[in-house]
């Protein structure tokens, strides 16, 4: 279907009034043609009806004509006939084209209204249209296309805002309509990008400079809050509020939730305080929306219970009255009118809610029916929405209440088979959709209340399986539902956002729980420890006595290494060291497979390597023994770090190895401690994991560590030669560039540094040969492949000539002006020459020497040029060192 301002456009085109002709400029021509000149004039030809002498074609294309207008030209002149003048015939093909071109009908449609708007009389004519712009995009037939099949990409609603964008001036539409516009027709962007540009024109009238436009600033973050950018709708609250609020918003905004709890509920008591000014209506609801929200990722929905009941906020009353489990609350709700008015808008949060309390109240045959309301609600919601790919996060919250539909659809169809088996005194088989479940689960770095969500309603149906199935087994009903993983990965989630209530509130909830496995009890025990760490010292003091305090007589060897781990830390916590030393070889004794461990017991041996430097600054200290300890605390670091590549090769892990090479300079100019551990555990790790080293490997063979990094470039070479022999290539090349101008040292000392060079080259030379033996075919491969580069990437014979002859060029006028300025006198012209007369026989030695093995390419360069060079240039041609620059300047 076509959108009515495509026909208005259409009308337009065929009222306007025109002579005929086309005018074509170039591209980034001024619209006023008094300054600049035409190329052509082609003046029509003469008939009788009304195509004037007058009437032309101008073509105005510059310098960028390459044909294509002449050709234009042509094409037109021959479509004259005494028929068809070509009057009116371009706007007749624009006029089709803007029906089928989405994008050439918006760039026409804006030129249009642009010149129409622009054309008015006043601005008081341009007044009296504000009101009729406003009746006519509130008219409802709009949404006409918005839910058919084949809906255009672009709607008249959107289409009308990005025209009234371009206007100048710019004309001031109600607010409140555009933000309703804004959700209904996916016009977001549009009416966001007309708020901004009303904002920066009020700011530079000059009428209202001191005056703020607040309503505009509250439509615009409104706005970014439907695109789901909560970060900038923060920012535009700070930039408005007090310097209390701004402290509180920015603790919220980078995550402090706990802080930015106690920030709010500060300002809210104090609101009424007599010392304090009274804050703004608006700046009272950011504290009270920021601190409701803060509340939800703390979970303490009791309080936000408490306050929605007091405040009358029937949508938040029905979500924490359904996350406390109090459905007869929920029922009730559902019988006040404000409650009914949210289901008669279609409010989702309000659906969903009734689909839980239909499950919950047993009446699975209504589950479907609202099933299909709300999904029919997303996917409307969905179409309203800019595009995907438009980087915004306006899909997300659709995304999640997607997710949660899908898992109220099974747990309706999960209660229907519990009840059929139920009926039957049998036991269903739940496996395949808790494994499902389980899997099904948000990202870390998503809120917790997200997490919730679908955590607490799952925790809601384990309880009505297991209320049914009470008279199965402990062992069987354990089977049947998955609770202890959701409590313990809510913890893990909570945890990791450093909300400690949250997850000790989670992993509690296990308390009655009887009948777990040992590794889902290794797993509920573990997060009660960690809620311990970072803490203080009475904290650190708790979860050392809960460590103490566990049996690990059912746990594996695995288990048993993590609880000596937790051990360790927090003996080091408590700066217990020692103690925390043997914690961790016991941990690495029970389990050497454990990264973990021995990543952390490497991070301790670098501390305890930094604090025994640190006393090397006492004079008393024997610096000899503190030393000698620092280095061995260095090497047992270096093979923790080591052992961990090799039994786990995760990108934690990997991130150490630059820490390992940095060690070695703690050997000085002797291969100590941290060089033997190097060589003795570097080539049992993934030769993978040095690839990115490879530089710095190859740097070390001119050190004294050559020799324990050599293993580690034989095993790289075993399994990635590609990614080696170029870079050995080029080392090699160098350090023999580097032997061969070293001068020859006479010394014992320089002797030695000279055999030290040496022996990177020969380590070099042997790494070499090992490569060509192991992989013989694909060493001479890549044999072929660089001297097709060298050949191919060298530069012609001609480019390599005219490069000397610029430079030798650049010296000579260089020398011309410094004998300006000294007034040297012959001697020193001649010495000039002299040098002048050798550079240009190694010139010619070099390009035009004659020998048997030249290819074509330098038989023709010589032939060419070379007589013409020994006649310019030759040992009896030169000339004064005038003519000489004049030469060299004909060579240029």
């Amino acid at each position: 279907g076509r959108l009515w301002t495509t026909v208005m456009l259409d009308v337009l085109l065929v009222a306007s009034s025109h002579q005929g002709g086309v005018r074509a400029r170039a591209l980034g021509a001024v619209e006023d043609d008094q300054g600049g000149e035409f190329a052509s004039f082609m003046p029509l030809q003469n008939y009788d009806d009304a195509c004037a002498q007058d009437d032309m074609i101008e073509l105005r294309y510059g310098d960028f004509d390459d044909g294509v207008y002449s050709s234009f030209v042509e094409v037109i002149s021959t479509e004259r006939s005494g028929k068809f003048c070509g009057k009116g015939r371009c706007i007749a093909a624009v006029r089709e084209l803007i029906h089928g071109d989405s994008r050439t009908f918006q760039s026409l449609f804006e030129h249009c209204m642009q010149a129409a708007w622009h054309n008015l009389p006043s601005n008081a004519a341009r007044t009296s249209l504000i009101r009729p712009l406003e009746a006519l995009l509130a008219k409802p037939y709009h949404s006409q296309f918005t839910n058919a099949y084949n809906a255009p990409k672009v709607n008249a609603v959107q289409s009308m805002l990005r025209m009234l964008v371009k206007l100048r001036p710019i004309p001031v539409l109600d607010t409140f309509l555009l933000q309703s516009l804004s959700c209904d027709y996916n016009a977001i962007h549009e009416v966001l990008t007309y708020f901004e540009c009303e904002y920066d024109a009020l700011r530079r009238n000059p009428i209202d400079v001191d005056s703020s436009p607040f309503h505009l600033i509250k439509a615009i973050q409104r706005c970014y809050k439907a695109l789901g950018e909560r970060d900038v709708c923060a920012s535009i609250s700070s930039a408005i509020s007090s310097a209390q609020t701004k402290l509180a918003l920015s603790l919220d905004m980078y995550g402090f939730v706990n802080e930015s709890v106690d920030a709010y509920g500060t300002l809210i008591d104090g609101a009424g305080d007599e010392a304090n000014l009274l804050p703004s209506e608006d700046e009272l609801q950011i504290w009270e929306q920021r601190w409701v929200e803060s509340h939800k990722e703390m979970s303490q929905w009791s309080l936000i219970d408490e306050f929605a009941s007091s405040h009358g906020e029937a949508r938040l009353s029905l979500e924490a009255a359904w996350k406390t489990k109090n459905w007869e609350k929920v029922k009730s709700l559902f019988a006040t009118p404000s409650v009914v008015a949210l289901l008669e808008e279609g409010d989702q949060c309000a659906k969903m809610t009734e689909m839980y309390l239909a499950i919950q109240e047993g009446n699975l045959d209504e589950v479907d029916s609202i099933h299909a309301q709300i999904a029919q609600l997303c996917l409307y919601r969905w179409q309203l929405l800019p595009s995907i790919s438009s980087g915004s996060q306006a899909h997300q919250a659709l995304l999640q209440q997607c997710t949660r539909l899908v898992e109220l659809r099974e747990s309706s169809q999960l209660l229907i088979e519990t009840n059929a088996h139920l009926s039957r005194q049998t036991v269903p088989d739940l496996r395949t959709l808790l494994t499902a479940w389980k899997h099904r689960s948000p990202n870390l770095f998503e809120p917790i209340s997200e997490w919730e969500d679908l955590f607490l309603w799952r925790s809601s149906i384990f309880d009505a399986i297991t209320s049914n199935f009470g008279w199965v087994e402990a062992s069987t009903l354990a089977t049947l539902h998955d609770r202890p993983h959701c409590c313990i990965t809510l913890s893990r989630a909570a945890r990791k956002q450093d909300l400690k209530e949250v997850s000790t509130f989670a992993i509690s909830s296990l308390g009655g729980e009887s009948t777990m496995d040992v590794d889902t009890a290794f797993l509920k025990w573990r997060e009660e420890v960690t809620t311990y760490q970072h803490s203080s010292e009475n904290m650190l003091k708790g979860g050392l006595n809960l460590v103490n305090s566990a049996n690990v007589s059912y746990f594996s060897d695995r288990q048993k290494a993590e609880v000596f781990r937790l051990k360790a830390y927090f003996l080091n916590e408590l700066r217990d060291k020692s103690k925390a030393n043997q914690a961790y070889c016991q941990a690495v004794q029970l389990c050497p497979n454990h990264a973990r461990a021995w990543q952390d017991w490497g991070d301790l041996c670098v501390s305890l390597s930094d604090a025994t430097r640190k006393k090397l600054a006492d004079e008393k200290a024997d610096k000899k023994d503190l030393a000698k300890k620092a280095s061995q605390y260095l090497s047992q670091a270096a093979g923790c770090y080591l052992e961990a590549l090799r039994v786990d090769t995760s990108e934690q892990n990997r991130n150490r190895i630059p820490h390992c090479l940095s060690m070695l300079a703690a050997d000085g100019r002797q291969f100590g401690s941290v060089c033997k551990t190097l060589e003795a555990r570097g080539a049992s790790t993934p030769a993978w994991c040095w690839l990115p080293w490879i530089p710095q490997l190859l740097s070390s063979l001119c050190r004294v560590e050559a020799r324990a990094v050599k293993p580690i470039l034989i095993g790289v070479l075993k399994d990635h030669p590609q990614a080696l022999y170029y870079s050995l290539r080029s080392f090699f090349l160098e350090r023999r560039d580097v032997e061969k101008n070293m001068p020859e040292q006479k010394s014992d000392g320089a002797n030695k540094d000279e055999s030290d060079h040496l022996s990177s080259l020969k380590l070099a030379e042997i790494i070499m040969s090992s490569l060509r033996k192991i992989h013989p075919v694909l060493w001479n491969r890549l044999e072929v492949i660089l001297d097709n580069l060298i050949v191919r990437f060298r530069p012609s014979y001609e480019a390599e000539l005219l490069q000397t002859i610029i430079a030798l060029t650049n010296r000579t006028i260089k020398a011309e002006e410094k004998t300006n300025v000294n007034n040297d006198g012959e001697n020193s012209e001649e010495k000039r020459m002299e040098y002048y007369e050798k550079t240009l026989s190694r010139i010619s030695e070099k390009f035009f020497s004659k020998s048997a093995s030249l290819s074509k390419k330098a038989l023709h360069f010589q032939s060419r040029y070379g007589s013409l060079f020994d006649s310019d240039f030759g040992p009896n041609n030169l000339g004064s060192f005038e003519e000489l620059i004049e030469k060299l300047q004909k060579w240029k």
